[in-house]
């Protein structure tokens, strides 16, 4: 500690001052050189088609050169999009069809078939009242079985219990008056 204390001491502000405009002439020359910051960058003068004739010597560039930041379209002009723009179109034509509405409510009745959805639906909920009826009706009657199955078992079961039952409460009473007999 003490040759802490002795060396902070010997130190001038002299040699503190000449650290302090070292470090700041280091960070303003490096922020103000007209150097790249990256290693390897693009020449800027060449122009994009030279640059595209350098890449794809053997052809013609795979896409149009455009002015920009990448210089290029994002779409590759070799890929076939028209299929995907005939369905784009067709899809488009047809919600207009779907959005166009005419002044007659049966025209519009007609074309939407409602009439044949309503009765199919209906007949689809009379099939599934159908099926849930039988169900519950087969439910029912197993059920009744069990218990016409079950029943009477149970019922001499219970009686079979409550005589036991009768039983240990006739011997019970009979313990205890012979034990208060035997107190007296």
């Amino acid at each position: 500690m003490k040759k802490l204390i002795s060396w902070l001491k010997n130190i001038q502000i002299r040699q503190i001052v000449s650290a302090f405009l070292v470090g700041i002439l280091f960070f303003v020359s490096t922020a103000c050189s007209g150097a790249n910051a990256t290693p390897g960058a693009t020449d800027t003068s060449t122009t994009p088609s030279e640059e595209l004739k350098y890449r794809f010597p053997d052809e013609e560039s795979p896409a149009p050169v455009v002015e920009g930041m990448n210089r290029n379209t994002d779409v590759d002009p070799r890929r076939d999009t028209s299929a995907t723009s005939a369905k784009a179109k067709a899809l488009v034509d047809n919600a207009k069809r779907n959005l166009k509405v005419t002044g007659d409510v049966g025209e519009n009745i007609k074309r939407t078939n409602v009439g044949e959805k309503a009765a199919e639906a209906a007949k689809n909920a009379s099939q599934k009242a159908q099926s849930t009826a039988e169900d519950i009706a087969e439910g029912t009657k197993e059920g009744v079985e069990n218990l016409t199955q079950d029943a009477p078992k149970e019922v001499s079961n219970t009686a079979e219990r409550t005589v036991k039952g009768n039983e240990l409460t006739r011997k019970v009473t009979e313990a205890a008056d012979d034990a208060a007999d035997a107190v007296k």
